[in-house]
This record gives structure tokens, C-alpha cells and sequence, in this order.
């Protein structure tokens, strides 16, 4: 176990590889312009043993790759972690893998998961682009995820980027090839969804008007709910054993 400690900015411009158990601790902030790859059993823990304000930034132009077999190859122990992705972060390894809930994470760059499963378990904004390819996906997981009005993000591949947890809202507009989906967790905003999409599980909630303009699946139970106003501008299709649930379980018009 090694550790990067400390107050201030330290940046990095090559090609970095984390093996082990790196700590990321003191204040400090890691800049990286070049490549990091967290490979082997690799993991970047937030905050052991010192606490502060840790931010991990991935500059415009810059590479991040998970690919580590640890479960949580961006994990938490205290303080107030932060990752700002205005790069690329790809997810290149099987299984399934998770940015730790209490890691804030924000991107204006974009997410690409190759190969796996990479759940997003935190709290943060979104303006980028979010890319799974065939077999692949992206989990919203946790927090509560914004997409703020006149931003917009774009979802492409044929894998699955989708809400699994925690609430999502969606003020600005969700654009692109891919399907944008709704597996859990709850929907929530006032913008415009014009990706398709699959509900199989979840709730599209809260007050204000919710616009979807492409070609809408519904497959299992979907709660509409806390007066949430839903326009259908596309083509919505309850099927299977799909059901809305009017007003479960907080009501409202």
C-alpha cells in the first residue's frame, strides 16, 4: 500500500498504472493529463487514513481505465471525495465493478464500458456522454444524479446505460443511439428524453412535466408517482407483464 497525501495539486502527464492499494488522503488533488490505469487488484481509496477534500480530475484529453478486479477499484474510507471526469474513463474488465456511493462523481467527458458492468453509486452531474457496448452497462446505482437544465447527455452503443438505484433527474435532455433505461431507482425531472427506452422496474416521480419522444417499453411494474406530470411525445408500449402504477406510494396528481 502506497499513498498520495497531502494538501495541494499534484499532476501527473505519462502513463501511470496503480497495481495495489493506493490511499488518497490529506486535501489533496490529483490531476491527471496523461493515462492511469487502475490494473491487477488496483484500487484508489478515498480518504484512508486522513480524511479531507480528495478530488480526482481526469483533464480533457486524458484516460482513465478500470480494469482491476477489485471490486470497488474507486473505494471510500472518510472525508469528501470527488472525481471530475472531463476526459475519458473506460471500464475494460468482466465483472462487475462500482465507484464507491460516497465518491461524487461528475462528468462532463465520457464514460465508456467496453466489457462489464460499471455502477455509479454516487451523487453527481452530468453533461457527457455515457457509451456501453453490446453485453455491456453503465448503472446509475445510487445518490442522486442530475442532468441540469440546458445540459445534455448522449447515450450510445447497443449495451445498456440505465437507472438502477438512487434518483436521477433529468432536467435537461438525454439524447443519442442508445437506450436510456429505467431498472430500478426512480426517474425524476422536467426535460426531455428523446433516446429510447426499456422501464422494467422503478418509479418515474416527483412534480413537474417529464417529456419522453422516443420508443418507451414498458415490462414490469413502473410507478408513476408525487404529481409527475409524463408526456409522451413517441411511441410508449406497455408490454409483457408491464403495469403503471398510478400514485405508488406517495401519491400526488
Amino acid at each position: 500500500t502506497n499513498t498520495l497525501n497531502g494538501t495541494g495539486t499534484l499532476t501527473t502527464q505519462g502513463t501511470s498504472v496503480v497495481t495495489g492499494a493506493i490511499n488518497f488522503t490529506g486535501g489533496k488533488t490529483w490531476v491527471n493529463q496523461g493515462t492511469v490505469t487502475v490494473g491487477g487488484a488496483g484500487s484508489i481509496n478515498f480518504g484512508y487514513s486522513s480524511g479531507g477534500t480528495n478530488t480526482l480530475t481526469n483533464a480533457a484529453g486524458a484516460t482513465i481505465n478500470l480494469s482491476s478486479s477489485a471490486g470497488e477499484p474507486l473505494t471510500f474510507y472518510t472525508g469528501t471525495a470527488i472525481f471530475n471526469n472531463a476526459g475519458t474513463l473506460n471500464h475494460t474488465v468482466s465483472g462487475t465493478h462500482s465507484i464507491n456511493g460516497n465518491i461524487s462523481f461528475n462528468n462532463t467527458g465520457a464514460v465508456n464500458v467496453g466489457v462489464g458492468t460499471l455502477s455509479i453509486n454516487g451523487s453527481g452531474t452530468d453533461t457527457g456522454t455515457y457509451s456501453a457496448s453490446s453485453g455491456a452497462a453503465c448503472n446509475f446505482g445510487g445518490g442522486t444524479r442530475t442532468i441540469g437544465a440546458g445540459a445534455a447527455v448522449i447515450v450510445n452503443g447497443t449495451g445498456t446505460v440505465q437507472i438502477t438505484g438512487g434518483t436521477t433527474y433529468v432536467n435537461g435532455t438525454v439524447v443519442g443511439t442508445g437506450s436510456f433505461n429505467v431498472a430500478g431507482g426512480t426517474l425524476a425531472g422536467t426535460g426531455v428524453i428523446s433516446s429510447d427506452m426499456t422501464l422494467s422496474s422503478g418509479s418515474v416521480a416527483g412534480t413537474g412535466t417529464l417529456t419522453t419522444q422516443g420508443t418507451s417499453v414498458v415490462t414490469g411494474t413502473i410507478n408513476l408517482t408525487g404529481g409527475k406530470t409524463w408526456v409522451n411525445q413517441g411511441t410508449l408500449t406497455v408490454g409483457g407483464a408491464g403495469s403503471i402504477n398510478f400514485g405508488y406510494s406517495s401519491g400526488g396528481t
